[in-house]
């Protein structure tokens, strides 16, 4: 009860997409405008279009051996912002890459909270113990966080999974052979 009036609190939708809620009271004049709420706002961060991370393998040229490291790394490791008006409101929504899960293709993963770094680091080298082609992955985890206006930054309590596109590695093997030249 505000203002001495009963009222009822309603969610609002468009189709599927949530609007926000307003209060219908048996007060004269208008309903309260539909509010922004942090479910709203995450809704938002689902919805948006965040890229997906470079999947980065060296050697470069899309071979690689067995027995020897194969090096893995993305380049994706800044914030990414954007900014939209929701109920009249301008917010800026921010996804930074919190984590990285790894397909090498031959039935093992590995998740990391680093994006990796290239050669001479190896900090997420894979070494292959079988030749043939296999199709590499790479899943990026984002956290969000949201202000409205120029206000204080709030964080979405929801992470967001983005998937790359596979890459595909042949896997070799290379024999020794002696000659006399």
């Amino acid at each position: 009860m505000e203002d001495g009036y009963d009222g009822f609190l309603y969610d609002i939708y468009r189709g599927d997409t949530y609007l926000g809620q307003t209060c219908v009271t048996d007060a004269p004049g208008q309903p309260a405008a539909p509010v922004l709420t942090p479910a709203r706002i995450e809704r938002e961060f689902r919805a948006l279009d965040w890229p997906a991370s470079d999947l980065q393998v060296q050697p470069t040229n899309g071979r690689t051996l067995v027995n020897l490291p194969t090096n893995l790394f993305t380049t994706n490791t800044e914030p990414h912002r954007r900014t939209l008006t929701l109920l009249g409101q301008r917010i800026t929504i921010e996804a930074t890459a919190v984590g990285w899960t790894w397909s090498h293709g031959d039935g093992t993963t590995r998740s990391t909270t680093a994006p990796g770094r290239g050669y001479p680091h190896l900090d997420l080298a894979h070494t292959y113990t079988t030749p043939g082609r296999v199709s590499l992955g790479l899943t990026t985890t984002y956290e969000g966080r949201y202000r409205l206006g120029n206000g204080p930054w709030s964080t979405i309590p929801a992470t967001l999974d983005v998937v790359s596109p596979a890459a595909t590695l042949r896997v070799g093997e290379a024999r020794p052979v002696l000659s006399t030249r």
